[in-house]
């Protein structure tokens, strides 16, 4: 069965007839490359429900063991029953709209209070940053940010290298008038649809220059792995002092709940 793919816009209601030997070739409005459901308004709606119908199955199996599995295997199970669905290929899909993933978000919410054994109500945000988990939009910025790494390193083949880095690091070194700023700011190219705007490659532009440039995350970090762990540090770090200030107070709780235990033990 023969079939093609047309991307369009809502303003526009043109519709192509695409024919091959007389045969009328039907159009479809997505379309599955390599895993990741594309429509043809790139909304990514179709991806994302697929996504966190898989989530749901995941979240099923968590809630299953928590009765039996401890705190870290719980975490260990997240890791590796939810994760992927939210880190394979988030660059492209990650930036979608709010209305979409805030459905991810609440299903990570939901997985993060099963593996705690905490109430359906109870805040998550010092849980995220006690276990080391990202949000779904804090995990666009790190694909977003190994991206740059790659690139700026030279990591991936050339041909990708040619198409990518003039897109992102063409104006580098432009001065900005009476505006301080870093010498090596990447200028942000103009973008008159939403669409362009949350590309990847805009969104790589500015998280290049209020992000990685002023803590200079790609220089001083000697590998992948030390960069990758620096961006989360940094992601991480942003989150509220709020949050942060109760992962403190829960860290002190826990430290005299183990005094209180190994004077039992004695």
């Amino acid at each position: 069965m023969q079939w093609f793919f047309q991307l369009t816009i809502k303003s526009v209601q043109n519709i192509l007839e695409l024919k091959i030997n007389d045969q009328t070739i039907d159009t479809v409005n997505s379309t599955t490359f390599l895993g990741v459901k594309i429509e043809n308004s790139l909304s990514w709606s179709t991806h994302i429900n697929y996504i966190s119908n898989k989530i749901s199955k995941s979240i099923g199996a968590l809630k299953k063991g928590a009765s039996i599995l401890n705190h870290e295997t719980m975490i260990k199970l997240y890791s590796s029953l939810i994760d992927p669905y939210i880190q394979y290929c988030n660059i492209i899909w990650g930036n979608a709209p709010n209305v979409h993933l805030n459905r991810i978000l609440l299903l990570q919410k939901r997985a993060i209070r099963i593996a705690e054994g905490i109430g359906y109500r109870d805040h998550t945000g010092t849980h995220f940053i006690e276990n080391n988990i990202l949000r779904i939009k804090d995990a666009f910025k790190l694909s977003c940010s190994i991206f740059l790494y790659k690139l700026n390193k030279t990591l991936y083949p050339a041909p990708i290298i040619f198409h990518f880095y003039d897109a992102i690091f063409t104006h580098v070194g432009r001065e900005t008038g009476l505006r301080s700023a870093f010498r090596n700011e990447v200028r942000v190219q103009r973008c008159r649809t939403a669409l362009r705007m949350n590309t990847f490659t805009i969104c790589s532009a500015k998280l290049y220059n209020e992000f990685i440039l002023p803590y200079d995350a790609i220089n001083s970090s000697t590998s992948l792995s030390s960069f990758k762990k620096l961006i989360k540090c940094l992601i991480i770090s942003e989150y509220s002092w709020y949050d942060i200030g109760l992962l403190l107070l829960r860290k002190k709780e826990r430290k005299k709940e183990r005094k209180k235990e190994r004077k039992k033990e004695r």
